[in-house]
């Protein structure tokens, strides 16, 4: 059981430690949340929710996060993780748009801090990337 938590533990550090120094994971987070709002039946638990909104959020960063993105898309796929909205569940163009609206709400100040400005169409187009 010792090595299960140490695992739980050591993946979610590294989530946390390859994305953006000032934001973390903001947008990943904020991607789980819109998840579980959109998707009321979710599918995925929380890591796996969290993992691919690593991924939404390097492309969201575009420069200098993108050069990471191969190296997390292939580590995701080693390990089992989640590579594209449609093996979380969502396939709609209606719930990408709730999804998109969701993360790039203007009074999400974590978001908002690290991310001024993000709208909905630049959301919306990084989960076009990744829709699978």
């Amino acid at each position: 059981m010792t090595n299960l938590f140490d695992t739980i533990f050591l993946v979610a550090a590294s989530v946390d430690g390859i994305l953006d120094q000032d934001g973390r994971s903001v947008i990943a987070h904020a991607f789980y949340n819109g998840y579980v709002k959109v998707k009321l039946d979710y599918i995925k638990t929380h890591g796996e929710a969290v993992a691919l909104g690593s991924l939404l959020q390097i492309i969201i960063e575009r420069e200098p996060s993108a050069v990471y993105r191969k190296e997390i898309e292939d580590y995701h796929a080693k390990i089992g993780l989640p590579l594209t909205l449609k093996e979380l569940g969502l396939d709609t163009d209606e719930e990408l748009d709730e999804l998109s609206n969701y993360i790039s709400k203007s009074n999400d100040s974590r978001v908002q801090s690290v991310f001024p400005g993000l709208e909905a169409h630049i959301v919306r187009e990084a989960l076009e990337e990744i829709r699978g």
